[in-house]
């Protein structure tokens, strides 16, 4: 641990400090006053797995878990159908790395295993020989772009970031949300408080996010069970993560990289920057 704060990975003016998701490493980050000392935030990121979210219909739901989230009509996202891995960076900013200081920074999926996997070794490189680890500016792009090529983002109900008020975002396919999520009716005496978020008995979804097993405290992937049979299969997963800045407005980033001689963008990534980590959160 000593030789991580003696030799950070990266040091930077809180003005300019880079986009790390996905990029484990001890930073340093330099706060300057003109009427006082500067002064040295340090933070310590980790990269742990968040399993699997599956999309068979292309339509990803990213929402305000326990406020913003409906049956139907979330604003949604639009990508090739598949399954794909989850992780989530976890900003520490304790010097002995105690859990009541961390602050989940950042939640990816990754669209492209194999450009990751590329991406992710560069970084390594550029680590291992002094340099600059951060995602370069060229390859993040805001979703507000709309000139972007596919997969693109649907017209009518398009997300561009994410307004979080109770702490925590869902993560869903369109499918799920329709089939796997009740009717939401507070007003009977059955809404979402009690049938889903705090019922009273274990899996609850307040439950599900305070445990550390299988992930840690704060995070949940889990399968919905069938509204109509038991025994009927389940309409998917979700995933829960804690957003630890509070609420506000969380920008969803596109990682993307050029193929094909630059003629082609290639998606390899979405983030959700949680602003945990300090930085200019303009846009670029």
């Amino acid at each position: 641990m000593e030789s991580n704060i003696k030799k950070p990975d990266g040091v930077f003016l809180i003005e300019s400090s880079p986009f790390l998701a996905t990029t484990p490493g001890h930073y340093h980050f330099i706060h300057r006053y003109e009427d006082q000392e500067n002064s040295i935030t340090k933070v310590n990121l980790d990269v742990f797995s968040g399993g699997e979210i599956e999309v068979p219909t292309g339509e990803l739901i990213l929402a305000d878990a326990f406020h913003g989230l409906q049956q139907a009509h979330n604003p949604r996202l639009k990508i090739k159908p598949g399954v794909y891995n989850t992780v989530v960076t976890v900003a520490n900013f304790s010097h002995s790395l105690s859990r009541k200081k961390q602050k989940f920074a950042y939640f990816t999926i990754i669209i492209d295993e194999k450009l990751f996997a590329e991406r992710r070794a560069k970084q390594i490189d550029l680590i291992e020989v002094g340099h600059n680890p951060n995602i370069s500016q060229e390859t993040l792009l805001m979703t507000w772009q709309s000139y972007l090529p596919p997969p693109g983002w649907i017209e009518e109900e398009s997300v561009e970031e994410i307004e979080i008020t109770t702490g925590a975002m869902a993560v869903l396919d369109l499918s799920v949300g329709r089939s796997g999520l009740p009717p939401n009716t507070p007003e009977s005496g059955v809404g979402w408080y009690e049938a889903l978020f705090e019922h009273g008995v274990p899996r609850s979804w307040f439950d599900t996010m305070d445990s550390h097993e299988p992930y840690m405290s704060g995070y949940a992937n889990f399968y919905l069970p069938s509204m109509e049979h038991s025994d009927q299969p389940s309409p998917g997963n979700m995933i829960l993560c804690r957003a630890d800045s509070g609420s506000g407005s969380y920008y969803i980033y596109k990682e993307v990289a050029l193929v094909q001689n630059a003629l082609e963008e290639k998606l390899i990534a979405l983030h959700v920057d949680f602003q945990a980590i300090p930085r200019n959160h303009m846009k670029p």
